[in-house]
């Protein structure tokens, strides 16, 4: 809407007594233009004064209007934060807030929550925060917090604090670790907790142990969830006193435990494992001989992200069926259930809008997988009895039983086949282990690589996508 031209009789056809006004926030028609005019507005004042009932309804009507539109969720997420921050009307805000409990569809899955929180600007996150407090409760603060990076936290935690439950957020972290749902996050906050007493066991217990520090170092994290990540390893190689602590004070089994992992574990380059090795020595001299001692596991194998021609092709045929075939139907299904009438109790229609999440999602996955990815037939792959992608190999069981497994790219992985992704958690326990080695698998079992060759003509034809 752009600016309204108040004309008075007798002026008409003249710029004489024309006089021009801006319109009001609350005189928006989209959630877009209350975002924006809200922004606008708050630049120059820290508060809204109270405006008649007509007005608020308006607003409300804009933000229930909103509310089950997926592409209308950050800004809706925006104007609720802006409004929060400056109405001194609570009770119309709680009312607000309770009105869209059950009809904003970005609080429906928790991960969709914490994606559009992780893009709000800083300002208004905590606002933002205290809306859903007002929706959904503590429980559901207590939960999303969890799927949110590391950097929110502390916004949630002082919620908690001036909502008189100062414990929540400790509670809520004790049930992620028993739930054995350890992220870089839940580590690092561990370690920045100020009240050391309070989580005392909890740090004896998660901070001590090095094996479960490489393995959240190793997953598979992007965007904000990196920082917590990259912040973990930084204190791992430079902090000595997280490295204190990571052994506990030089106790035998963590020392011992951690200089295992440096030396074994594919997380370090060369210059930052040995560097990692000379403080570990440097404050324990006493681990001397198990520092120097030579390790017998696995060669460190780099490898770019490759995947064999077949993969590839694979995924991009299926990111364009998904394109071109699913999300068009999705669309029509939308629209059809959308013409039964009432939404809110319209299953076919909530179905729809689920399953446009999820091939959203996909898309987004797939797309990704594609980036920076290098198609290769693996033909000029030099096999030396160490298994790298484009190999195959052979296991011997404790019973006696053999098994042969083709190991391939990061697209790669067929089961039926016996063909394994590198990128695998049992890819990545295989790579660099020689004939000969003998390998504990993921299930407790014992095995033998007794032999490991290039691929065959029939596997070499198969991965090279030819028909």
């Amino acid at each position: 809407m752009g600016e309204i031209e108040n004309v008075s009789e007798g002026t008409k056809g003249s710029s004489v007594g024309v006089e021009k006004t801006t319109p009001q926030w609350y005189e928006s028609r989209s959630v877009q233009q209350l975002a924006d005019r809200l922004a606008e507005y708050l630049r120059t004042t820290s508060s809204i004064d109270n405006i008649g009932d007509e007005q608020k309804t308006a607003v409300e009507n804009i933000c229930l209007a909103a509310a089950p539109r997926d592409d209308q969720t950050e800004k809706l997420a925006l104007a609720l934060a802006y409004l929060h921050s400056a109405v001194k009307d609570t009770e119309w805000m709680n009312g607000i807030a309770a009105k869209l409990a059950d009809k904003f569809v970005v609080w429906e899955k928790l991960e969709r929550c914490a994606d559009v929180s992780d893009k709000l600007p800083g300002k208004q996150v905590a606002d933002w925060f205290k809306v859903i407090l007002d929706s959904k409760g503590t429980d559901y603060l207590a939960q999303l917090v969890f799927k949110l990076p590391y950097r929110l936290w502390g916004h949630i935690e002082k919620i908690f604090q001036e909502n008189g439950q100062k414990n929540l957020m400790l509670n809520s972290v004790r049930l992620e670790f028993q739930a054995n749902r350890v992220t870089a996050d839940l580590l690092y906050w561990l370690w920045k907790n100020k009240d050391k007493e309070a989580v005392a066991d909890l740090r004896a217990k998660y901070l001590t142990d090095a094996n479960q520090l490489f393995k959240v170092l190793r997953q598979d994290t992007r965007g904000s969830y990196l920082k917590a990540q990259r912040d973990l390893k930084r204190l791992l190689l430079d902090s000595e006193e997280f490295q204190e602590v990571l052994m506990d004070y030089g106790e035998r089994i963590p020392s011992l435990e951690l200089i295992r992992c440096t030396k074994r574990l594919a997380l370090l380059d060369p210059d930052e494992r040995q560097s990692l090795l000379v403080k570990i020595y440097n404050l324990h001299p006493e681990y001397k001989k198990e520092i120097e001692e030579r390790g017998n596991g696995p060669r460190r194998v780099s490898v770019g992200r490759i995947t064999s021609k077949r993969g590839y092709n694979k995924r991009v045929a299926e990111l364009k069926h998904l394109i071109e075939v699913e999300i068009p139907e999705n669309s029509k299904a939308i629209e059809v259930a959308r013409a039964h009438g009432d939404l809110s109790e319209n299953s076919e229609f909530k179905f729809a809008k689920e399953h446009q999440r999820f091939l959203g999602q996909r898309r987004r996955e797939w797309e990704e997988s594609l980036i920076g990815l290098q198609a290769v037939d693996f033909s000029q792959t030099r096999i030396d009895k160490i298994i790298i992608p484009g190999c195959t190999f052979e296991l011997q069981y404790e019973d006696g039983t053999k098994q042969q497994f083709t190991i391939l790219g990061l697209l790669d992985g067929e089961a039926e086949k016996n063909i394994i992704s590198f990128d695998t958690p049992l890819g990545k326990l295989l790579m660099g282990n020689e004939a000969g080695a003998t390998i504990t698998l993921p299930d407790g079992k014992k095995a033998t690589v007794t032999s490991v060759k290039p691929l065959s003509p029939e596997m070499l034809k198969y991965v090279a996508d030819e028909q």
